[in-house]
């Protein structure tokens, strides 16, 4: 009797580990997706001011070449 006591004991223990563990699987799962929503927001908004900074410089160029041509 004492040990199947000391037996129910243990299954008890192994299924709250394996709750427990099912847990942190979800909370890494969800922790990973996060970040790679973050990343994906970061390269966008890298991006775009990659565009932003590369249409402005355009536009200098372009700016500047009418002036110079006026000059002349």
């Amino acid at each position: 009797r004492e040990k199947d006591q000391y037996i129910l004991d243990l299954k008890r223990q192994i299924d709250r580990i394996k709750i427990e563990l099912d847990s942190q699987k979800n909370r890494h799962e969800e922790a990973s997706n996060r970040l790679e929503g973050y990343r994906n927001k970061s390269r966008r908004a890298v991006r775009g001011l990659q565009m932003a900074l590369h249409i402005l410089r355009g536009s200098d160029i372009s700016q500047e070449q009418p002036e110079e041509e006026s000059e002349e």
